[in-house]
C-alpha cells in the first residue's frame, strides 16, 4: 500500500435547543479520512472497503451512489460554467427556446432579471453553474415518503398538462413512481393548467395565482 494511510478521527456532536423547552445533549462520534484513490488502486488493508464488517466504507453510500466514489470526486474538480450572451435580446431568445409557451413580451421582461451584463458587455445568467454537479447527499426516497405521510396541511399540487417527466428523468423516475410518492400525502388538491409546461409561473401566471387564492381562502 502507498504511504497515504486511512485515518480515523474522534469528536463530539453537541446540540442545544432553547424552545419550546431548553434541552441539550452531546454524544461521541468519529469520522474517517480515506485516501480513496489509493484504496482502489492498492487495496484497503485492515479497513473493510465495499464489504461488510464492524467498520467499513462503501463508495455507493456517497456521491451519486456509483461503485467508485473517486469518479464522483474527480467530477467535482471539473470547472462548471454557463454560456454567455451578446445582448439581452439573445437571453430572451434563449428563454423562448427553452420554453416555447413563454410569450415574447414576458421573455423580454425576464431577460434582464435572469441575466446581467459583465464588465466586458457579455450577458451572463445569474445562476450558480455548480448546480450541474451531482448532489453529494443521496436522496433517500423511502425516508422522504415517510415524512410526507406526516404532512397535516392541505397541499395544492399544480401541474402543467405538457410537463414531460421523462424529458428530465428518463427511465430513472417513471410517472408511476411519481404518482405513488404523491399518493402518500394525506390531503392533496390537484389542479392541471393548460396549455402549460414545467414553468407554471411563466406559462399560466394568472391561472396559477387564481388556484393558489382558492386554495388559501
Amino acid at each position: 500500500m502507498s504511504d497515504v494511510q486511512a485515518l480515523i478521527g474522534f469528536g463530539q456532536v453537541r446540540h442545544t435547543r432553547l424552545r419550546p423547552a431548553r434541552n441539550a445533549f452531546a454524544y461521541p462520534t468519529y469520522f474517517l479520512m480515506l485516501p480513496l484513490r489509493s484504496l482502489h488502486r492498492d487495496g484497503s488493508g485492515a479497513l473493510a472497503h465495499n464489504r461488510r464488517a464492524a467498520l467499513s466504507f462503501f463508495d455507493s453510500d456517497h456521491g451519486d451512489g456509483r461503485a467508485n466514489a473517486v469518479q464522483w470526486l474527480d467530477e467535482l474538480k471539473q470547472p462548471q460554467a454557463l454560456r454567455d450572451y451578446a445582448s439581452a435580446d439573445e437571453v430572451a431568445a434563449r428563454l423562448l427556446k427553452n420554453n416555447p409557451l413563454l410569450a415574447p413580451d414576458k421573455a423580454a421582461w425576464l431577460a434582464p432579471h435572469w441575466a446581467q451584463p459583465g464588465a466586458d458587455g457579455r450577458w451572463r445568467i445569474l445562476g450558480d453553474p455548480a448546480h450541474r454537479r451531482v448532489n453529494p447527499a443521496l436522496y433517500q426516497a423511502d425516508e422522504v415518503t415517510e415524512a410526507w405521510k406526516l404532512i397535516t396541511a392541505p397541499l395544492l399540487w399544480a401541474e402543467g398538462d405538457r410537463t414531460d417527466v421523462a424529458k428530465w428523468w428518463g427511465d430513472r423516475y417513471p410517472r408511476a413512481e411519481f404518482e405513488a410518492r404523491l399518493a402518500v400525502v394525506p390531503q392533496v388538491e390537484r389542479t392541471l393548467l393548460s396549455p402549460c409546461g414545467h414553468m407554471l409561473h411563466h406559462d399560466q401566471p394568472e391561472a396559477l395565482a387564481a388556484a393558489m387564492r382558492r386554495h388559501l381562502a
